[in-house]
């Protein structure tokens, strides 16, 4: 195996890695956010399980990009097509907050 072979191996082991514990940490924050919801008595509408897609690059190897996500590739893509048509349309905020057109 060239050393290139194992940098892509240990780089996907590192990307599941990031993905498995990313999906842990959302998923532990929205239940926190359902319990506090819930006993303040505030309506919570939290969905029961939400997509992620976190993008990884170095800034010093032009080229290298990869991503971890709980999504399959085809809905991640849809997805991220989906940003891009909104942030291109100036329909979300740079935080991901929606925009409104009311005055």
């Amino acid at each position: 195996m060239s050393k290139r072979d194992e940098r892509l191996d240990l780089l996907e082991l590192f990307v599941s890695q990031i993905a498995s514990k990313l999906e842990q940490v959302i998923t532990a924050t929205l239940d926190e956010g359902r319990r506090i919801g819930k006993e303040e008595g505030i309506p919570v509408d939290v969905p029961e399980r939400v997509g992620f897609a976190l993008f990884m690059f170095d800034f010093n190897e032009k080229g290298w990009m990869t991503y971890a996500s709980n999504a399959t590739r085809e809905d991640m893509l849809e997805a991220l097509k989906e940003f891009i048509a909104k942030e291109e349309a100036g329909i979300v905020t740079p935080h991901g907050a929606p925009v409104t057109t009311e005055h």
